[in-house]
């Protein structure tokens, strides 16, 4: 969509040890992406990924360090190409997000913004490498526009200098983004100024980044990474009740003070890793029930020999707790129960790509719709003696009536991308899906 759009693409730098290089540059180049829409950002970028982002040509690789650059330039001396930099400034301002989102005022990106000029003039002396743009990413998740408005401003203080300095001429600024999803209703946050809650839009970060370029600096251009916004309403994670119970709430002198009702479903972390990784929250509501009021407290918790495997509930993060002290666990159904079907919503950015196999458990599968039909986009990695599958909706069990026992699944197809000249034909399966046909074997998807 991007690349139909006309969009670059930004990558950082990841690397299966031992393996070949397949990390988000490489999937861009094999979207379709130009070398010139690409910007390749980083902090421990191998010589392997340097070698593939100059041989690509692409527009910018953001040096994050002095030993990076110079790595840079070993390598670009050694392939007799140029190679094209921005520097990472960290220009220190802050931010009002959770604390695993900042990244501009202090922690491990970039350089401070008092060595910005010596790096500047370092990078310059060096031969093949040239720097072409800078770039001040403060953070993602941030939902007000003011810290984009003083980050511009101390980058544009900065071109200024180094331009007069080095006398070399900054053609872009890449002003980051990541910007804010609305994970909480505005009508359910306890604190407008809870990160979890956003009301702010693209136009309003836009009207304050491209008003103070264009006002001192029209000459530049701008880039922007929406990041989180763009993808994390594309997917929800979907589970199953497969036990509940009751336990009581002890004080420190083991007397009972209360009690906690368990729903125990059946995904867990390894399915949706920043949940537990930076207790991250996203709102679970009961699909099989969604025209019933949410009114009981429950705890919900995964499948895993993990105490941590727990999902944190409307307002169970400690970074969230004392805006409304007390309500640490999600309102649901009264009447939920095993065999009901709990969503987790806005999981696009934080789901397929941090799957895990954690406890020998099959990689979770994803489903696609397409009008009534469900296709597999991605089959479940299975174990030999695995037998959960997803072969459509989930469907909650009828009243009196016993789950039917669950099947080892036929193997399923593996769907790759059309190579570069191959020619792509309707899916046989569903009519809809897109699949090579190069080798002639008219493969389909995965449809059940």
């Amino acid at each position: 969509m991007q690349h139909a759009l006309g969009a670059g693409a930004g990558q950082e730098g990841r690397r299966q040890r031992g393996g070949p290089l397949r990390a988000e540059l490489w999937k861009a180049l094999r979207a379709g992406f130009a070398g010139e829409q690409n910007v390749f950002d980083g902090v421990a970028k191998t010589r392997d990924e340097l070698e593939q982002a100059v041989t690509a040509g692409i527009r910018a690789v953001v040096g994050d360090s002095f030993r990076e650059l110079e790595r840079m330039n070993e390598v670009a001396t050694t392939l007799g190409r140029r190679a094209d930099v921005a520097l990472r400034i960290d220009v220190r301002v802050p931010t009002d997000t959770h604390p695993e989102m900042r990244t501009a005022h202090g922690g491990k990106s970039g350089v401070d913004l008092v060595d910005a000029a010596k790096l500047f003039g370092q990078t310059c002396s060096l031969g093949p490498v040239r720097v072409r743009g800078l770039h001040p990413h403060i953070g993602s998740q941030i939902t007000s526009v003011e810290p984009y408005g003083r980050a511009v401003e101390k980058a544009l203080d900065l071109v200024e200098q180094l331009e007069a300095e080095c006398g070399a001429p900054v053609e872009f600024l890449d002003i980051g983004g990541g910007y804010p999803v609305p994970y909480v209703d505005a009508a359910d946050a306890g604190d407008p100024a809870d990160y979890f809650c956003a009301t702010t839009t693209p136009h309003d970060y836009a009207e304050v980044i491209c008003g103070t370029v264009n006002g001192r600096r029209p000459d530049l251009r701008l880039f922007s990474e929406p990041g989180r916004f763009v993808v994390s309403d594309a997917a929800v994670l979907v589970g199953r009740v497969e036990s509940e119970k009751t336990k009581r709430l002890l004080d420190a002198s083991g007397h009972s003070v209360g009690e906690e009702h368990w729903l125990l479903i059946d995904c867990a972390y390894d399915a949706l890793l920043d949940h537990t990784f930076t207790e991250w929250y996203f709102r679970a509501v009961v699909a099989s029930r969604a025209d019933e009021p949410g009114d009981a407290s429950f705890r919900l918790g995964g499948p895993l020999c993990d105490s941590g495997d727990v999902y944190i509930g409307d307002l169970g993060s400690p970074y969230r707790l004392h805006r409304r002290p007390g309500l640490a666990v999600p309102l649901l159904p009264e009447a939920t129960s095993v065999g009901d079907v709990v969503s987790f919503r806005d999981v696009g950015a934080e789901s397929l790509d941090t799957m895990t196999q954690y406890n020998g458990r099959p990689r979770d599968g994803a489903c696609a719709p397409r009008t009534v039909a469900w296709c597999a986009c991605c089959a479940r990695r299975r174990t030999r003696t695995s037998s959960r599958t997803t072969s459509g909706p989930p469907r909650r069990s009828e009243p009196g009536r016993a789950r039917p026992t669950e099947r080892a699944a036929a193997p399923v197809p593996r769907v790759t991308p059309p190579r570069r000249g191959a020619r792509a034909r309707t899916c046989s399966a569903c009519s809809s899906c897109r699949v090579s046909s190069s080798s002639g074997s008219g493969r389909s998807c995965a449809r059940r």
